[in-house]
């Protein structure tokens, strides 16, 4: 059932980004602090390159004092994650493997059948593999033992869309890179890597803590992450190039300007935390 279940998360993945972004982008529209502005900027615009865990045991078998240090670990590793939130990091749950476990529970207990989703198509199951080969290369995981991260973490971007302007290409020899066409430039990193290795550092710690614990801490951890997403979706106002008549965008706080909408270059970052959490 979970297989099947990340089959059918994987297929369904681009059209659920899509609707998602356009949410996500919607919903900081219409908060009182994420309009656009519009403003004179600057007379020409510059161009910006921005370059499972098992649950075991019952806690009643276990000793007072051992409770104790459990409860004051997960309170240790909770507060770690809120003081790594407001420092601009990320974390992710593997809640998705004990819904999962719960769907069965569910079926075999009214005696459904468990129908298995659609098989994910060719293109979609390599371009898996490819993403779980490109997080094995970062060294994110201990292997063997931590392949729940990379297979998260494999998930979560291949769920997710890439940041405007960049795309993903594929070399001579199959190889996939990435493209900027507003600058020209091409990377095998992934646009998003930064928020890739953030993640991984805080699914390590999720996964430590007690289920309502790590269940609290995401909470805390979406809150977070909204409020910022708001916040640099705020800074942004729109310009008109004075030659071209052509839209821009010009930040506020750096004076830094591009043509892409912000939504479509900074929510695709936010969209991949917010899309972790979910799982």
């Amino acid at each position: 059932q979970a297989l099947a279940q990340t089959r059918e998360s994987r297929a369904r993945g681009p059209r659920v980004a899509c609707e998602m972004l356009r949410g996500l982008r919607n919903t900081l529209s219409k908060s009182g602090t994420s309009g656009f502005a519009a403003g004179s900027g600057a007379q020409g615009a510059t161009v910006i390159n921005k370059d499972s865990e098992a649950e075991a045991g019952a806690a009643s078998s276990q000793p007072a004092t051992n409770e104790g240090s459990a409860a004051a670990a997960d309170t240790a590793a909770a507060a770690a994650l809120a003081a790594n939130a407001t420092g601009k990091t990320a974390a992710v749950s593997n809640a998705d493997a004990d819904a999962a476990a719960a769907a069965a529970l569910a079926a075999n207990a009214t005696g459904k059948e468990i129908v298995p989703a659609e098989a994910p198509s060719a293109e979609e199951a390599l371009e898996f593999e490819e993403h779980w080969s490109y997080i094995e290369s970062l060294g994110l995981a201990k292997l063997p033992g931590e392949e729940h991260i990379v297979r998260f973490l494999a998930d979560s971007i291949t769920a997710s869309p890439l940041p405007a302007p960049w795309a993903a290409h594929r070399d001579e020899e199959g190889k996939v890179f990435y493209g900027n066409p507003t600058t020209g430039e091409t990377s095998w990193e992934h646009p998003l890597e930064d928020v890739i290795r953030e993640l991984a550092g805080m699914c390590r710690v999720c996964v430590s803590l007690s289920r309502s614990m790590r269940e609290r801490s995401i909470a805390d951890l979406r809150e977070a992450w909204e409020v910022q997403a708001k916040e640099e979706f705020s800074q942004w106002y729109s310009a008109k190039d004075q030659s071209s008549g052509k839209e821009y965008y010009c930040n506020s706080l750096t004076k830094e300007t591009m043509w892409e909408h912000p939504a479509e270059v900074l929510l695709p970052g936010h969209f991949l935390k917010l899309k972790s959490a979910d799982r």
